[in-house]
C-alpha cells in the first residue's frame, strides 16, 4: 500500500489543475539523496576572487574615463578569464593524481 502525503501547494491550489502532474507533487523527488556541495570556505574564496578581480579591473578603467558599463563589462570578462585559467590548471593537475595503493596490490621490486 502506498503512503499518500499531502503537499502544501496541492492544498492551496497553487500547483495547477488539482496538483496533478506538478513536479513538486511527485513523491519520488522526496526520496532522492542530497547532492554533494563544495565546502563553504572554498566557495567563498572563489567568489571573493571573482569580485576582487572584477572590482580592480573596473576601478582601473573607470579612472581612465571609461563609462561605468564598459568598465564593469571588462571587469566581469577578466574575472571569468581568470576563473577559466584556474579551472584549466585544475584539469591539468587532475591528470597527475594517482589512486592510492590497496593492500591487494603487489609491489614489484
Amino acid at each position: 500500500m502506498r503512503r499518500v502525503t499531502r503537499h502544501p501547494l496541492r492544498e492551496s491550489g497553487q500547483a495547477g489543475e488539482a496538483g496533478i502532474g506538478h513536479p513538486l507533487g511527485d513523491d519520488r523527488l522526496q526520496m532522492s539523496p542530497p547532492l554533494p556541495v563544495a565546502s563553504p570556505g572554498t566557495t567563498h574564496r572563489g567568489t571573493a576572487l571573482f569580485v576582487a578581480v572584477m572590482s580592480v579591473r573596473s576601478a582601473a578603467l573607470t579612472s581612465t574615463r571609461a563609462s561605468t558599463t564598459d568598465a564593469t563589462a571588462s571587469g566581469i570578462g577578466l574575472a571569468f578569464l581568470v576563473g577559466a585559467a584556474i579551472s584549466l590548471g585544475a584539469v591539468v593537475a587532475a591528470f597527475f593524481v594517482r589512486t592510492p595503493a590497496t593492500a591487494g596490490d603487489a609491489v614489484a621490486l
